[in-house]
């Protein structure tokens, strides 16, 4: 999870640029003065450290091993002719109804309105023909999804998607952090950390 020197070169040329709020980013490191090595390892590293963690969580096959094997064995039953009701009763996934229409721009007498934004389902409602469910389980950041179209009608697409949430990566991290051992054998550090960082579960755990 180390970023490269690479990766912290170009984290602090894109903050450099779009601060949204450079006033404080020149507070910010004006704590570090000169010590441009510290505002690096300490500022930029744990941002980019954070987002590779958080994207090897989100599309490791280990760890929501559980979670696809469930979500499998609903797509045989789905492309066995199940409904996807029976199936939710049956396994307790979510089921719930989608529509998805044309852009407003699109629609007739909207010409002059505002576009609305893509909906991520329409490239794949598109190559669907009624009843006929997608041929592949849908994976996004948060859950697992078959999708079934059921009606098409004036370029308005309904269907319904079944889906089964993966465990979140907040839940799954500080099941992490609670393995990590920690101990704090200053006794005026330890008074310090739980004073100042007391709602921090290690700290709780630990101190």
């Amino acid at each position: 999870m180390a970023p490269a020197p690479a990766d912290l070169d170009a984290l602090a040329a894109h903050a450099n640029a779009t601060s949204k709020a450079p006033e404080l980013l020149a507070a910010l490191k004006a704590v570090f003065g000169a010590d441009t090595a510290a505002y690096r390892r300490l500022y930029l590293q744990p941002i980019i450290e954070s987002a590779k963690l958080r994207a090897f969580y989100t599309h490791s096959p280990t760890l929501h091993a559980k979670e696809r094997t469930a979500i499998e064995a609903a797509y045989r039953k789905a492309a066995g002719g199940e409904s996807f009701p029976r199936i939710a009763k049956e396994t307790g996934l979510s089921v719930k109804p989608f529509t998805v229409r044309k852009p407003v721009a699109a629609l007739p007498g909207k010409a002059g309105s505002l576009p609305s934004g893509p909906d991520p389902l329409r490239p794949i409602v598109e190559k669907l023909s009624p009843g006929q469910m997608n041929p592949s389980i849908v994976e996004n950041d948060s859950d697992y999804r078959l999708i079934r179209l059921t009606t098409l009608h004036g370029g308005i697409y309904q269907g319904e998607i079944l889906s089964l949430p993966k465990l979140p990566f907040d839940a799954w991290y500080a099941g992490e952090i609670a393995q990590v051992p920690v101990s704090v054998t200053d006794r005026t550090l330890a008074h310090s950390v739980t004073r100042l960082y007391g709602q921090v579960p290690w700290v709780k755990r630990t101190l």
